[in-house]
């Protein structure tokens, strides 16, 4: 009892401080792009026409954007987007805390990797439903087929999240069924009910993401073997990890090697899973590696790959028998490995943000205070992340058939992948622009970019620097204003 009582007050503890750094994190974050799009397009969108037309241009489902509808209505403000995410990150982190299997190491390791101490609460996207749906899926595993509805409409939310949750929710419903035809169970009335909720639900979810045929959003995707290794590599074994090894952080051959040997972790996991009864994991990464494969992945992504292995073991600890000791050091491993990273990227949103919508929305303000009537044009995606933090679009070439947010059924003629043709097609159909705001990212801070610029005789006269920050390495997002006025003043921070 005396054990007991030191071990729940040591896990107390714990939980009382991930919460304080991940508030303190949080509140300073400054929102990306993509966090902004989904805020905007809940702003200003009716909910039938984001269900039905906007969300086929995203290729995601709608949960979050309905979650932000509510709060929006509530009166939440864009700055408060933080405890939308920080939230349900919370509790899920205390629940594996004192709800989880794992011995107590593991459970203080998942709960301050870095995906749910830092992406899930810090980064206002729809992953953090994603992970508490996924805990909530491994608390009430167990009893799936004594109460088989709580467990389809766990699987049909955990489908209207994003489209990689999709695959694993399409993986826990089909192990699901296989079990209860294993086990002879009978079907009864509650067993139809959670299949139809599930069933109806992963519809829905497919209807509301399917790709229009002008859907230009997946142009600027990622996909195939290098795309698998990043999401691979992104999940476990990180680039960062190697350098520690004399080999270059960055290096496309560090990047293959860290994706190489995370496939041979995650194989390895598989088999012994799947040796052990378990299929969800197996039909879960197959899933994925063909979505990296064929369709797209990015960083972020590898999120999802991360929660599917952590509820694979979640569900299968107790089974794994004398596997478990060394599985214990290898997940621990991993887990400290995330868990460092956890901090890098605390550290890095204190000392530089993350995006510079929030200041370049307060120079933008207090440049246009000084010249009334002034033309914008936004060049590219990134530039709406200033949007939210404002109460009108002062950009020319968003549409009011579009909102403040990006249509990615684009404007004909100009491309919506980032590099030197968007910034000369944007100029050459809005040459009556005083001022282009564009952010400059890796896909654009190229010498034909450059040569772009100049050919159109712009210079920037001011710009906000963002420090993209993954795991604790920093992708360089500086929001610049240009101007073909080369005498004109130079943008201030509002105070």
């Amino acid at each position: 009892e005396h054990r007991f009582k030191g071990q729940f007050l040591a896990l107390v503890a714990i939980l009382t401080l991930t919460a304080m750094l991940i508030v303190f994190t949080a509140q300073s974050h400054s929102h990306h792009a993509d966090e902004a799009q989904a805020w905007l397009l809940a702003r200003d969108s009716g909910l039938v026409s984001l269900l039905t037309e906007r969300l086929r241009y995203e290729g995601s489902p709608g949960l979050w954007h309905v979650v932000l509808k509510a709060v929006q209505a509530a009166g939440l403000q864009y700055d408060q987007l933080w405890l939308v995410s920080t939230i349900p990150a919370l509790v899920a982190i205390g629940l594996i805390l004192f709800r989880s299997p794992f011995p107590i190491l593991l459970r203080v390791g998942f709960s301050t990797s870095f995906f749910f101490a830092y992406q899930f609460p810090v980064i206002g996207r729809s992953y953090v439903l994603s992970a508490l749906i996924i805990v909530l899926i491994a608390m009430t595993f167990e009893s799936r087929c004594r109460r088989p509805v709580l467990h389809g409409a766990l699987i049909g939310l955990l489908a209207q999240t994003n489209a990689y949750a999709f695959v694993v929710a399409a993986a826990v419903g089909g192990d699901w069924l296989l079990d209860c035809w294993r086990r002879r169970v009978r079907l009864d009335r509650s067993l139809l009910a959670g299949i139809a909720i599930a069933l109806l639900s992963a519809a829905l979810a497919l209807a509301q993401a399917w790709p229009t045929a002008d859907n230009a959003f997946f142009d600027n995707m990622e996909r195939g073997s290098g795309a698998l290794l990043a999401l691979l590599s992104n999940a476990f074994v990180y680039q960062l990890h190697l350098a520690h090894f004399g080999v270059r952080a960055f290096d496309p051959e560090t990047i293959r090697a860290a994706g190489l040997i995370s496939l041979a972790l995650v194989l390895s996991f598989a088999i012994v899973l799947l040796r052990r009864g378990d299929a969800v994991f197996g039909l879960s990464l197959a899933g994925l590696m063909m979505m990296a494969l064929l369709f797209h992945a990015v960083r972020h992504h590898a999120s999802v790959l991360f929660l599917a292995w952590m509820l694979a073991l979640w569900i299968r600890w107790e089974d794994l028998g004398t596997a478990r000791r060394w599985l214990s050091i290898v997940v621990g491993l991993v887990l400290a490995g995330s868990s460092w990273t956890t901090l890098l990227s605390m550290a890095s949103e204190r000392t530089c943000p993350s995006s510079p919508s929030r200041d370049g929305a307060a120079m933008l303000a207090a440049y246009q205070a000084a010249r009334p009537g002034l033309t914008i044009a936004a060049i590219g995606y990134k530039s709406i992340a200033l949007l939210p933090y404002r109460p009108d679009n002062p950009f020319i070439n968003h549409t009011t058939r579009h909102g403040s947010y990006y249509g990615w059924d684009a404007t004909p003629g100009i491309t919506t992948k980032h590099g030197a043709d968007q910034i000369r097609q944007t100029v050459a159909r809005y040459p009556e622009a005083d001022l282009y705001v564009l952010v400059r990212d890796g896909t654009n801070k190229t010498a034909e970019a450059d040569a772009a610029l100049d050919a159109a005789g712009l210079r920037p006269i001011a710009e906000a620097k963002g420090c993209n920050t993954f795991r604790g390495a920093r992708f360089s997002d500086d929001l610049v204003f240009l101007t073909r006025d080369r005498q004109t003043s130079q943008p201030s921070a509002a105070p």
